[in-house]
């Protein structure tokens, strides 16, 4: 059974590590573009700017 599970581990991170980056990158996107939503965009020189700058970013 560890063999079986463990085979698939390598597809089950990669996927998890994609759901998280477009999770962030949509994340950071409402916040510098107000897309998806109807939330206006933050000023970049703000700290809630700034944080969408970097969740946006560090998503790729």
């Amino acid at each position: 059974m560890n063999d079986s599970v463990a085979r698939f581990a390598p597809y089950a991170f990669a996927l998890l590590r994609i759901v998280v980056g477009v999770l962030f990158a949509m994340h950071g996107s409402q916040k510098l573009f107000g897309v998806p939503g109807d939330k206006p965009p933050m000023e970049l020189a703000s700290l809630i700017g700034v944080a969408g700058i970097i969740e946006f970013v560090g998503a790729y």
